[in-house]
């Protein structure tokens, strides 16, 4: 299997099996979590993404509304890329067998 990933500014994100891995330009190491705990959302008022483990299981796991996580990160995200996000993430929410939520 072929590991998806998005690119975008100085952050890499990278889903290989069942977790996800994100890695920025200027920080040593990454960040992983297991697909069964993702959640991501768009904020779409600063222009990033949330990503961490959700607070409550059985969200989605993208949404463009705020999600309750924790241990997260927030990437930058320019507007022209949000399409190629939402395609990345509707693909890693089927490998996580979840939904993902549009609004």
């Amino acid at each position: 299997m072929t590991a998806l990933t998005f690119s975008h500014g100085d952050a890499l994100i990278i889903v290989d099996g069942q977790v996800l891995e994100v890695f920025r330009k200027n920080v040593e190491g990454s960040n992983r979590i297991p697909l069964a705990w993702l959640g991501a959302w768009l904020d779409t008022e600063r222009m990033r993404i949330a990503i961490g483990a959700r607070t409550i299981s059985g969200g989605p796991v993208y949404a463009e509304r705020p999600q309750s996580l924790t241990g997260f990160w927030r990437l930058p995200i320019q507007a022209e890329a949000v399409p190629d996000l939402r395609a990345f993430f509707a693909e890693v929410s089927a490998l996580a067998g979840k939904a993902a939520a549009w609004s």
